[in-house]
């Protein structure tokens, strides 16, 4: 269900929903069974092929373009498009403010590892937990970020996060904490 037509400007979330915690101090939920602290995970905001981290949004602009952009001016951070190049701000365009929201969103999916945004994923590369990648569907990588603290940009088709990485969880499961988004069955104190 869009908001479309509920919010006369769309750069606002959605309507207050009584079920979704607001404030991270409201989200104490007190101890479990076994003691442990439990929170209650806020629905990841977001529309079609894009989310919303804090004041960021990054997701699908066009069948060409992924963009990273900023509430704040409206800049846009960084721009990689499906050929496997990037092209850095600040600049204005290929932002993602214009766009609405949706309620339990749009072709925003995720996996072990990784998180799908129209025909974009971002994650862990195979196996190797030490690579994390940008990648399009077309199997054109645009940046790998190492453990080692370098990063290595496109075009290439290696490192790439479709290969391999295809488990898929919908996104009703999908819920963020306080820096990252997370899986609904994933462990309380244990990010993956």
């Amino acid at each position: 269900e869009s908001h479309e037509g509920k919010n006369d400007d769309n750069n606002n979330p959605p309507p207050y929903n009584p079920n979704m915690k607001q404030n991270i101090m409201d989200d104490y939920k007190g101890a479990n069974a076994h003691g442990q602290q439990q929170f209650i995970k806020p629905e990841l905001l977001g529309g079609d092929g894009w989310i919303e981290l804090g004041e960021f949004r990054l997701g699908q602009v066009d069948d060409s373009h992924f963009s990273i952009s900023h509430r704040v001016n409206r800049k846009t951070c960084m721009i990689f498009r499906k050929d496997g190049t990037i092209h850095p701000g600040p600049r204005t365009d290929y932002g993602l403010f214009d766009r609405k929201y949706i309620q339990g969103l749009k072709r925003v999916r995720f996996g072990d590892g990784w998180l799908e945004l129209g025909e974009w994923r971002i994650g862990v590369c195979d196996d190797n937990r030490d690579h994390l990648s940008i990648a399009h569907k077309s199997m054109n990588t645009c940046m790998i970020w190492r453990s080692d603290g370098t990063r290595h940009k496109g075009p290439r088709r290696d490192w790439n996060n479709f290969l391999n990485r295809n488990d898929c969880y919908t996104t009703k499961d999908a819920k963020y904490g306080v820096y990252h988004v997370i899986d609904e069955n994933d462990k309380l104190g244990n990010n993956k």
